[in-house]
């Protein structure tokens, strides 16, 4: 009997921890995780290996902006379409955008609890309310509230790529801060795309304590020859007794400058020669760096290890532990103000160990004794953490190391998560939940308000128990990061992106209402971020997909999302229209497809939500209801319900499907799929169209474009939310001519893009998207580039002017999405480091200039026009009138009248069938009045 209590007891007990933890769960996904998270992305991570998806990942992005004839990024692509852009803006500021009838207002939508990758951060030595802090796409930014709001603070014309700063904590010079550009990767072929994207520009200084920044002149980068050496800073580093300025230039060594930056000199390494580099201070000015053992361009250098300078960077002491490793790629360093004379290294030797774990060696380095202790065996290696058990740093992409500045035995090391030691590792601790502080958790899966893959760490000067982490996340705070942890109690953190909006997003989703204010997006590694925007209130976000969300689509009774490899959620709606976080997240994607991209596109019918159309590799899906998959339904692999493959869709398997659309009217059902071939076989790219698509088993009718160029990547196809027969093309790679326009169904392309072609001696930018926003006045046409937004409303071939949208809201981000919205003319805009903004066309400035004259009027019959018009005016006193057509560039096109006119109505005839269509603007002249009427010809 007394046994069988005991037994009770026990039972109950761990029934009770089992509940508790569940709670714990529960209340956590609650906040913005979803359900199917829980189930499914443990089980992914098992199966999709992050190589894996990297590989996918880049092979993606490189297909879609490789230019086709080398097949290679250009080398210096990112500073030339920068060129480019400043001389279509210059270009287009004599007359244009006074004489275009629209004028776009963009606001900055957010959202504002969600950050990005963050590789810069640092606290004011004289203030740790003053926090500064980088995107490596997203600018930087600085908060004096201590992180409770955020304010953009370098040039939107600048490059928005932030990955070191530094303060001169000197007295009397704490205003002083510098800020490096340029995000290093591997250098494998595939991965040219991202190395030139996040391609930095130069070293920026601020004398006003981070208000302002200018460029150091002899910093930048040669747009022509691609030549500097501050293309790829890693760390930055202000010597505290001389001020003297060491730059860590990832591919070339440690340069310094002893006057404030303007002048740079190698103290070590030289022109493309290490491959990774590092460098920290000490606070009684000791300078030490690590260099790479391998070279740029391969090979192993000499010269190279971990190295102290005792007198300023002048001389060069090279320190490497006798017991370092072999072989070894990147290295980060750590000192702390609690002893001058300690050095901790987190080295990556490029190996895996047998369980398949990154190989990384931890040595402390006494730099007054010439000795070292290797500590790799206390590094963390503990199965009760499941995958996170021992640190990933991901091929060197998130790699951290920091020593507490009051406490030389408190340790923090990470990669994709943190991790602590309270003896400087000098022991192995055994139970890992109280070593593990951040980034991935066993249990919630993500560490609660600690984003995984960490880059940089901060802690407050005048309280060190006080730490900001930098990730992907954007920016984590620990009020005091001594506290106690253990399965059941994380380490609290504070999520600090309180408008710190620097989120990079490659989707963007609008319902079709007009004014609703929802919006989403899928981004990198940030799920999808579900929020609402009512052009002034951002509301707080959630997240509806996990892992890197790719696209969406908000319905009537569900709203779609989906992560990488097309997995795709229908997620529904609680009572209050929001996503139901409570509910399950049922799998809908079709359980026998395979060959998807990384980033998948699918589509809804937007006449009849049920129905989805999917894209496989080579093959084609659709789902006939949507609707019979049950509410309930809980497999987290897929389906088969309604789910057929269009066998009449099959590709040959040298192309696989990338992108589609699905017209809205005249007519319905109007599918458009477009298909791509592999870098390695380069094909034409095909567009075909299947009529009654939701039904029809018929064969698809082939529209390619002619003349399109061999291994183009079409990456959107945009169609006329009215006319579905107009549709617009986007390919995306570089140095092609890669925009067409249909206005037939695809009888007729033309290639329309116009003034963004390059000019033989910079690129243009890559197109990613494209939108048609029709509108009362016409259709505005919306493209998204490498450079920014681009609009027009009129399109004429190659000699289409595309107008530089949001210089002063949006500048020169990297646009990956554009979507709109007829009902009320919202735009919105997906940027790769800007989190969305919103726009809307006001044409209040430019259309019917209806000032009233007491001596003129004019008015125009009819308008539109086809071929012939009249022209009406009446004048009640003698003057010499001139009346002409002039193009929206402000040019004269057709001159109607000129000579001293008595008072009277006079009436005009004029034929306009030698105009193209398209907006015009007649204007009468006397010599002290004017009057505009705009003039639509449409034949």
């Amino acid at each position: 009997m007394k046994k069988s209590i005991i037994l009770l007891i026990i039972l109950i007990i761990i029934l009770f921890f089992f509940a508790f933890l569940y709670i714990r769960t529960d209340l956590f996904w609650q906040k913005g995780k979803p359900n199917f998270e829980k189930k499914q992305t443990k089980k992914e991570l098992s199966r999709i290996t992050t190589k894996e998806k990297l590989k996918a990942y880049e092979n993606q992005f490189f297909e879609m902006f490789r230019d086709p004839s080398s097949n290679t990024i250009p080398s210096n692509i990112r500073l030339q379409e920068q060129e480019f852009l400043k001389k279509i803006i210059n270009n287009s500021k004599s007359d244009l955008c006074l004489s275009t009838p629209y004028k776009i207002n963009w606001i900055e939508a957010g959202p504002n609890d969600v950050g990005g990758r963050t590789r810069a951060l640092a606290l004011d030595v004289a203030n740790s309310d003053i926090i500064l802090a980088g995107g490596v796409t997203g600018g930087l930014w600085k908060s004096t509230d201590g992180g409770k709001s955020w304010k953009l603070k370098s040039d939107l014309k600048a490059s928005h790529s932030v990955t070191a700063l530094a303060q001169d904590i000197r007295k009397g010079h704490t205003d002083t801060w510098y800020y490096g550009t340029g995000e290093y990767t591997r250098n494998s072929v595939i991965d040219q795309v991202f190395r030139y994207w996040y391609l930095g520009n130069g070293i920026f200084k601020s004398t006003d304590n981070g208000e302002s920044w200018q460029l150091l002149e002899n910093t930048k980068c040669d747009p022509l020859s691609n030549k500097s050496y501050f293309n790829f800073v890693s760390n930055i580093v202000v010597c505290p007794v001389t001020g003297y300025v060491f730059v860590a230039a990832n591919e070339h060594g440690i340069l310094r400058s002893k006057n404030g930056g303007k002048d740079f000199e190698f103290v070590l390494g030289g022109t493309d020669t290490y491959y990774y580099t590092d460098v920290a201070k000490t606070m009684d000015g000791k300078i030490i760096a690590f260099l790479s053992q391998y070279g740029t361009h391969g090979g192993r250098q000499i010269s190279c290890g971990i190295f102290v300078s005792f007198d300023h960077g002048d001389t060069w002491k090279n320190i490497t532990p006798p017991s370092y490793p072999q072989n070894y790629h990147r290295a980060v360093l750590g000192t702390t103000a609690a002893n001058n004379n300690i050095l901790y290294v987190l080295t990556y030797t490029g190996q895996s160990k047998a369980n398949g774990s990154d190989d990384l060696r931890l040595h402390k380095i006494y730099l007054d004794k010439d000795s070292s202790v290797d500590k790799s065996k206390n590094l963390p290696n503990n199965p009760e953490l499941g995958f996170i058990s021992s640190i990933d740093v991901q091929d060197c992409y998130n790699m951290v190391i920091s020593v507490k500045p009051d406490d030389e035995n408190y340790v923090i090391v990470g990669g994709t998560s943190l991790y602590r030691s309270f003896d400087g590792f000098s022991s192995f601790n055994k139970e890992g939940y109280k070593v593990l502080i951040g980034g991935y958790h066993p249990i919630y899966f993500e560490y609660p308000n600690q984003h995984p893959d960490e880059h940089v760490i901060a802690f407050d000067y005048k309280d060190p128990n006080k730490m900001w982490v930098g990730h992907d996340g954007g920016l984590s705070f620990s009020n005091n990061i001594m506290l106690p942890c253990d399965s059941t109690q994380p380490l609290p953190w504070e999520n600090k992106n309180n408008g710190y909006n620097v989120t990079q997003f490659y989707t963007v989703s609008l319902f079709d209402s007009a004014g609703d204010t929802r919006l989403m997006g899928g981004t990198q590694d940030n799920g999808s971020p579900y929020f609402r925007f009512d052009d002034k209130n951002t509301t707080k976000s959630v997240d509806v997909s996990g892992g890197d969300g790719a696209y969406g689509y908000i319905g009537r009774k569900h709203l779609f999302s989906s992560i990488y490899f097309g997995m795709t959620f229908r997620v529904p709606y609680n009572k209050d229209g929001e996503p139901n976080l409570s509910a399950v997240w049922n799998a809908i994607w079709p359980k026998n497809a395979s060959g998807q991209l990384f980033y998948n596109q699918f589509a809804i019918d937007p006449n009849n939500e049920n129905i989805m159309y999917y894209p496989s590799g080579n093959t084609f899906w659709r789902n006939s209801d949507l609707s019979a998959i049950p509410e309930d339904y809980s497999d987290q692999n897929g389906t088969t319900i309604n789910w057929t493959m269009l066998s009449q869709l099959t590709l040959p398997e040298c192309y696989r499907y990338t992108a589609l659309a699905v017209s809205n009217s005249n007519p319905k059902h109007l599918l458009y799929v477009a298909a791509s071939s592999f870098w390695e076989n380069p094909q034409f790219p095909k567009i075909y169209k299947l009529e009654n698509s939701d039904t029809s088993n018929n064969l698809p009718i082939d529209i390619s474009i002619p003349n399109a160029p061999k291994g183009a990547y079409v990456n959107c196809i945009a169609v006329n939310p009215n006319d579905g027969n107009e549709v617009i093309v986007v390919m995306s790679n570089y140095n092609i001519i890669g925009l067409y326009h249909t206005s037939d169904g695809g009888e007729k392309w033309d290639a329309i893009e116009g003034n963004l072609a390059g000019d033989g001696f910079n690129f243009g930018p890559a197109i990613t998207s494209a939108s048609i926003l029709p509108t009362d006045f016409g259709n505005i046409y919306l493209v998204g580039t490498t450079v920014g937004v681009f609009s027009t409303m009129q399109l004429n071939g190659m000699s289409t002017q595309w107008r530089f949208e949001g210089s002063e809201v949006m500048g020169n981000i990297l646009v990956y999405d554009i979507k709109s919205r007829e009902a009320d003319s919202k735009i919105a805009i997906a940027s790769w480091g800007r989190g969305i903004f919103v726009g809307y066309p006001d044409f209040s400035t430019f259309v019917e200039n209806n000032r009233v004259n007491d001596d003129i009027i004019l008015e125009i019959y009819p308008n539109p026009a086809k071929d012939l018009l009249k022209l009406i005016f009446s004048n009640n006193s003698y003057d010499f009138i001139k009346i002409g057509i002039y193009n929206i560039l402000g040019t004269n096109v057709k001159s109607i009248y000129q000579k001293l006119t008595e008072p009277s109505k006079h009436e005009i005839p004029c034929t306009v069938n030698d105009l193209p269509n398209g907006f015009y603007y007649v204007r009468l002249d006397t010599k002290t009045k004017s009057i505009t009427k705009l003039l639509v010809i449409s034949k």
